[in-house]
């Protein structure tokens, strides 16, 4: 197994499209099936709510690529969700088109 950085993303998935009431052990559970899964990080509003994505860590960057090649399974409380890697990216992306207005 690879060593990686304290900052380095590239065993993270980002999941979107959750249902607000999937617990981490849901997300855990289905994502178990490509590798062990070292934590799941749903987040929420300050009062608890979930904002309805997570963040799941792989102890193995090699689970990564099996998640992607099963993007059409992904299926969690009865619900399709969307897997991307996780690049640190989107949230500057935002921040960069918002001062291109």
């Amino acid at each position: 197994m690879k060593k990686r950085k304290e900052d380095d993303k590239s065993n993270i998935v980002f999941v979107g499209g959750l249902r607000k009431s999937t617990t981490e052990d849901k997300v855990a559970g289905h994502f178990s099936k490509f590798g062990q899964v070292d934590s799941v990080d749903i987040k929420r509003l300050p009062d608890g709510t979930s904002r309805g994505f997570a963040f799941v860590k792989f102890v193995e960057v090699e689970s990564i690529a099996k998640v992607l090649e099963a993007q059409s399974s992904h299926m969690i409380d009865n619900k399709w969700v969307a897997v991307k890697p996780h690049g640190g990216t989107a949230f500057t992306e935002d921040k960069n088109r918002e001062r291109a207005k």
